[in-house]
């Protein structure tokens, strides 16, 4: 999908000012386990750091919120430790190493935020292998990751397709996700997306066709990999990667199953029209104002599918002029500006499509999912799945965003420990 929340990179820095800065890489190298404090409740993080040459490298794990081995920079300078951009702001720190601790406040945080990291052990033992590789789809090659359980004979194999944004294979919450199916015995095959990362082609002119086909290609060549020994192949489509799938679905064959994370049952165009009516409801807006938006985006989609002429759609531009709604609908510039070239080149209902799907499959929904609500999306894939007369469950996440996370918040009626107290942002607990 083209407007998603920003979900963060979950990269972060450190800069260190320390007296010994020799001495302190050899301190820091190793495995770290602590958490975030918030007036009496934690959020569990774990940290690596590793040397190579001059240079310290690292990753971290949070794990209430499934994300695995991201990446982080780190730099000296005096005797602070200033910790930021890893989704909780920015924490002012200091380094124990004689007694093996990190300590630190969140500087940014009321109540204050406390951090605190003791380096104990190692890191969780990794229970598969990896294979960076790239293959053909037709004049451009795509360059991607396959993680093998190392453990097992034979194995499921999953193709994950990302969704909108940007869509690599290093972006934390993508590869976390392979991580965690790779560890629990699932082999799974992920990419850079064309125009993304390392894989060639250009994001100006692509549409969702040519990602379809980039994704065909993938499952052409696994299943020509002999060396590959699963049992079942699969796709898992997250967002944007829902329609690819639903596509893929229809054709006899070729996949076993299918699963669709956040995966709409509407069209293109009907979804962004979803986005805009459900975010300013959970904003607090009100109905006229609702209202107003919707009607507006839908004069947009009908000029986008060419149902407008740029003259008979022009006076809805001016009805956005000062309208609180503005930050939450796109306006063009010019009849042919860039936002309604992308829309037109990822135009697609996946409605015939789900009504033909050959084989079982589950769909995930987030119950706060302002993207892909499952009030409106839940019905229409059961009405289509059940026309394709396949096995399929479909699961709504309580409480869950898009991301299928759900949000930190207050609860209770302050901050007066336990009864009052901060919820950290989770996984949907049986998610």
């Amino acid at each position: 999908m083209k407007h998603i929340p920003g979900i963060s990179l979950l990269y972060i820095s450190f800069f260190f000012s320390l007296s010994s800065f020799e001495a302190d890489k050899k301190e820091l190298a190793g495995h770290w386990e602590g958490a975030l404090s918030r007036v009496g409740s934690v959020q569990l993080l774990k940290f690596d750091f590793g040397i190579t040459g001059d240079s310290i490298y690292g990753t971290y794990d949070d794990v209430s919120i499934e994300v695995y081995q991201a990446p982080f920079t780190i730099k000296f300078k005096e005797d602070t430790i200033l910790l930021s951009r890893f989704g909780y702001g920015e924490f002012k720190c200091l380094l124990s190493g004689d007694q093996a601790e990190i300590t630190g406040i969140g500087a940014s945080w009321d109540p204050v935020t406390k951090i605190h990291l003791k380096k104990r052990g190692k890191k969780e033992e990794i229970f598969f292998s990896r294979e960076d590789l790239g293959y053909k789809s037709g004049s451009s090659t795509i360059y991607g990751s396959l993680l093998k359980p190392v453990n097992k004979t034979k194995y499921p194999l999953v193709i994950l397709l990302h969704g909108a944004g940007y869509a690599g294979r290093d972006v934390p919450y993508y590869y976390s996700m392979a991580h965690q199916l790779a560890q629990n015995g699932i082999a799974v095959f992920f990419y850079d997306q064309r125009g993304y990362g390392k894989s060639g082609g250009d994001l100006d002119i692509i549409s969702l066709l040519d990602t379809r086909d980039d994704a065909e290609a993938a499952i052409s060549y696994l299943k020509g990999r002999k060396d590959i020994p699963y049992t079942q192949l699969g796709i898992l489509g997250y967002s944007r990667g829902g329609w690819l799938a639903e596509m893929i679905a229809t054709k006899k064959g070729v996949i076993d199953f299918v699963i669709l994370h956040a995966g709409p049952a509407r069209s293109v165009f009907e979804q962004d029209i979803d986005r805009v009516k459900y975010s300013l409801k959970q904003d607090g807006f009100n109905q006229s104002a609702v209202d107003s938006a919707v009607a507006y985006q839908e004069a947009y989609f009908n000029y986008a599918a060419k149902k407008l002429t740029w003259e008979q759609f022009k006076p809805a531009t001016g009805q956005t002029k000062g309208a609180t709604w503005l930050a939450y609908v796109t306006v063009p510039r010019n009849p042919d500006d860039d936002d309604i070239k992308w829309w037109r080149r990822y135009k697609y209902d996946p409605s015939e499509d789900l009504s033909r799907i050959k084989v079982p499959l589950l769909a995930i929904f987030g119950e706060d999912d302002v993207l892909v609500h499952p009030e409106i999306n839940t019905p229409l894939m059961e009405k289509y799945l059940r026309q394709a007369g396949i096995p399929f469950d479909i699961l709504i996440m309580p409480k869950a965003f898009h991301s299928m996370q759900v949000p930190d918040h207050l609860e209770g009626n302050g901050w007066e420990f336990p009864k009052g107290h901060w919820v950290w942002r989770k996984k949907a607990g049986n998610y």
